[in-house]
């Protein structure tokens, strides 16, 4: 679902068993808001063969790089942190990093 959603220069990486790394390049923090909730919404009307009891969510993490250089190790620790906010807080949103006080975004 992911993959099939990227543009030439984005990357959708399996991070985990249940927890995906996605590089958007030049992706500004509105736009990259924008594509989690397209995702989650895809997301949502995938069905598993034979079940019927079940609702699928999907939560996100994101960080935002600025102008100033951050390494991967420290990207990924902000996002995973956002993303533990927004499993913690009710699942099936997104958390930017560093806006723990705010709304989660469940657009």
């Amino acid at each position: 679902l992911l993959k099939s959603d990227l543009g030439a220069e984005e990357y959708a990486f399996r991070w985990g068993g249940e927890e995906f790394l996605v590089v958007l390049p030049r992706t500004d923090r509105d736009l990259a808001l924008q594509r989690c909730a397209r995702w989650r919404d895809l997301f949502m009307k995938e069905s598993l063969p034979g079940i019927t009891d079940l609702q699928l969510s999907f939560s996100a993490g994101l960080h935002v790089c600025g102008a100033e250089p951050v390494t991967l190790r420290s990207a990924v620790e902000a996002a995973d942190m956002a993303l533990y906010q927004a499993k913690i807080s009710g699942r099936n949103q997104t958390v930017v990093s560093g806006d723990y006080t705010s709304q989660p975004h469940r657009e």
